[in-house]
């Protein structure tokens, strides 16, 4: 049961860094990609 629920508790745990490095990979480019174009047309 003890081993068991270490597996679930570690599955979630990969799947949820998982899934928050994906927003961040996604958000950090955009939001970088964004504040550059503003300076950069005026």
């Amino acid at each position: 049961m003890t081993s068991r629920l270490r597996a679930v508790v570690a599955t979630v745990f990969v799947v949820f860094s998982f899934s928050f490095g994906a927003v961040v990979t996604v958000t950090a480019p955009t939001s970088a990609h964004t504040d550059c174009v503003r300076p950069c047309r005026f």
